[in-house]
């Protein structure tokens, strides 16, 4: 299982009270934030392929 994966179903079951849509805005909410706080340190924003941006953009319920 991917370290994502199971982050995800940790905050699922111990802090969300099975809520699996708000557990993966929280999961995916810290790489975006530290994406977010290099960017503005650097005007720059390195290695974020289509993947990603897919996953943070189009993960429906």
């Amino acid at each position: 299982m991917h370290p994502n994966d199971d982050t995800t179903n940790i905050l699922r079951f111990m802090y969300c009270k099975n809520k699996v849509v708000r557990a993966q805005l929280i999961n995916f909410s810290v790489p975006l934030l530290l994406t977010g706080i290099c960017w503005l340190a650097t005007g720059k924003v390195y290695a974020v392929n289509i993947g990603t941006l897919l996953c943070l953009l189009v993960n429906g319920r």
